[in-house]
């Protein structure tokens, strides 16, 4: 039966390779390629033809940043998006969108050479634009509209199979996932990527394409909300229970659908399964921007009563040299007279100078048992080298390699906590994702140094696509 698209499809080129890339959202390289291995049959099979391994992430390993970094082939500094929100110049808190993207991306590339995307659930690609293909928006669309599917006739089918009962999350706003019951958790996890597979599966099958791309966000959420369940070194693990092998069945129906659609590629389709981080129990948060209240750095014109977000408008800019947003990892701000000329206070020759007080005050740092944590600094000067470097945090700070992660509310009690205003996390984002490119031409190779930037200008050597000048990954075929 002819695709209900067939007036978008276009007649190409079919003697040039193509790619469909599979992203699973914070898939763990050590369970995945390890531990789980040979509970995932089909995987496994594959990595007899793949060169497969761990891959670095961005930093930070932001689910939005670092598919980002994936798809352009480049650091933050390069496409501008540091964080799900960003302050703007009248200190209102705003949230990243595609919009916020300072970046090509592969299909704008694909599109100017006459190449069809498809793209299901992509991060950060909402409010969607138009392209030769089809694109559903990413987890942060509202709901299905015109701005979070083209081409208008995608969306009226997915209104007709789905309705209302249409996933883009598993809760609604950003971080309504953190408060489902297990149960729950796990029906939406997996009705949201049936969804999402079933849309890629018939568009691979109906359309002509040269790129395909989906992103299952299921992964992220359940890891997040029911890491506890499963590792017995977890503060709250429970022991023995009926959650214990949720994550494991999870990546098992996975693999059952990876080889279904394996079965519907051609000979001149390359493979690409990839996260774009990996994941590690929490421990417990630190409470960074008490912290800087503590040491001076931060200042309220009210003292806050009780936890609460930090509100910009309380912040007294005239006093207050740094504050932090975030989650996972520290991302430190300094109120630079260079990027906020009414409320700056500190010049460009002292940011250096903040950044090294800053960690050797906090570098030594002990958890809740009084125990040190390993902090480990970036400096962006040191790892960012596009032009919007000035636009991103002036220090990331990594606490017991993520083990710990960052709460940015005020008004906490002590230094530590478990949950934020939005909730609380059995699990958080880890600095390595993993990555396997499959074809039957390829031998078996693992490579455990490959990184987020590497990929798009190996996909455009696999593609026959011109590599445009700026990317510095390597290609790794």
């Amino acid at each position: 039966m002819r695709s209900f698209l067939n007036i978008f499809n276009r007649k190409k080129n079919t003697s040039s390779p193509k790619v469909i890339v599979l992203g699973i959202d914070g898939a763990p390289p050590h369970l995945i390629l390890d531990e789980w291995l040979d509970d995932l049959p089909n995987i496994k099979s594959l990595l007899s033809h793949s060169i497969y391994g761990k891959m670095e992430s961005s930093v930070p390993p932001s689910t939005i940043v670092a598919w980002t970094s994936f798809l352009t082939g480049k650091d933050p500094s390069f496409f501008d998006v540091y964080s799900y929100t960003y302050k703007d110049d009248h200190n209102q808190q705003r949230l990243s969108n595609s919009r916020s993207v300072k970046e090509k991306r592969i299909w704008d590339y694909l599109d100017h050479l006459k190449k069809r995307s498809i793209l299901v659930n992509v991060p950060l690609t909402y409010p969607i634009t138009s392209l030769d293909g089809i694109m559903i928006g990413g987890f942060l669309s509202p709901d299905l509209n015109d701005s979070s599917v083209f081409p208008p006739a995608v969306r009226k089918m997915i209104e007709k199979r789905y309705g209302k009962e249409y996933l883009f999350d598993v809760g609604s706003g950003l971080a309504g996932y953190k408060n489902l019951p297990p149960a729950e958790m796990l029906s939406k996890a997996k009705a949201m990527t049936d969804q999402q597979l079933t849309l890629l599966k018939k568009f691979v099958q109906d359309e002509k394409w040269d790129f395909a791309m989906a992103v299952m966000l299921g992964s992220d959420r359940i890891q997040h909300t029911m890491w506890k369940y499963h590792d017995p070194k977890h503060r709250r693990y429970p022991g023995p229970n009926e959650y214990q092998n949720s994550l494991k069945e999870y990546y098992q129906y996975l693999d059952a659908e990876i080889a279904s659609i394996k079965e519907m590629l051609d000979d001149n389709t390359y493979l690409i399964i990839a996260s774009d981080h990996g994941f590690t129990r929490m421990d417990g948060r630190i409470n960074l921007n008490d912290w800087l209240i503590r040491e001076g750095y931060l200042v309220l014109k009210e003292a806050p009563s009780e936890q609460q977000k930090l509100d910009f408008k309380n912040v007294d800019w005239s006093k207050t040299r740094a504050y932090a947003v975030g989650a996972y990892f520290g991302r430190i701000y300094f109120n630079r007279k260079q990027r906020d000329p009414l409320n700056g206070i500190i010049e460009e020759a002292d940011v250096p100078v903040l950044q090294k007080e800053i960690y050797e005050k906090i570098r030594n740092i002990a958890d809740d048992q009084g125990q040190p944590l390993r902090v480990l600094p970036f400096f962006p000067q040191d790892i960012y080298k596009g032009p919007y470097r000035d636009n991103g945090p002036d220090l990331y700070l990594y606490f017991d390699d993520l083990k710990w992660g960052v709460n940015n509310d005020v008004g906490n009690e002590g230094l530590h906590n478990l949950a934020t205003t939005k909730g609380s996390d059995d699990a958080g984002h880890a600095p390595y994702g993993m990555f396997i490119l499959h074809h039957r031409s390829l031998e078996s190779r693992r490579d455990d140094d490959i990184k987020l930037i590497d990929v798009l200008p190996t996909m455009f050597k696999i593609m026959e696509v011109p590599i445009p000048p700026g990317l510095s990954g390597r290609i790794l075929i």
